[in-house]
């Protein structure tokens, strides 16, 4: 969401692109709501909700990992065409390649809720779990159900009444 000085607001549709800025600052390249693409911006990193750019980060990720999955199968064709097994090594690389252990699977308490988002149509919660430095996408329907009085009070914070 942005305002450009008038009463008008403005809505991010979603993050395209991210370059180099100014002092090395990145800056997104976004589609507003209700926009042809033709009006899409550049934005320093620092005007955009910090939800928006995981979103963006996220994504990007899952695109370059299906991109490698792509290559990692070219390769292992064989000239007739068949897919070749991953070989012992190969696979115990892919297992030290897995994302650690979330800090819900881990056990660990909640410190707060930072965010919510949606994520291909299903509501997400953006955690922070204590003793941990990153924060987590876990889905609402299971932080509901184990942190009702944090999720509320999250909801609770951020009531708007026009």
């Amino acid at each position: 969401m942005k305002s450009f000085g008038s009463n008008e607001v403005y809505y991010v549709e979603k993050i395209l692109d991210k370059r180099p800025g100014v002092r090395g600052k990145p800056e997104y390249l976004l589609k507003w709501r209700g926009y042809p693409d033709s009006e899409n911006t550049w934005e320093p990193g620092e005007h955009i909700s910090f939800i928006l750019i995981l979103d963006f980060e996220r994504r990007q990720k899952e695109e370059m990992a299906n991109a490698e999955k792509g290559q990692e199968l070219q390769t292992q064709k064989t000239k007739t065409g068949k897919i070749m097994a991953a070989s012992s090594d190969q696979k115990k690389r892919q297992d030290q390649s897995l994302p650690m252990t979330s800090g819900l699977e881990r056990g660990l308490d909640l410190e707060k809720v930072v965010g919510a988002m949606d994520d291909k149509g299903e509501l997400v919660l953006l955690l922070k779990f204590k003793g941990e430095q990153r924060v987590e996408l876990v889905p609402a329907s299971v932080a509901n159900a184990k942190w009702p009085q944090e999720v509320i009070k999250f909801y609770q914070n951020r009531i708007v009444w026009d």
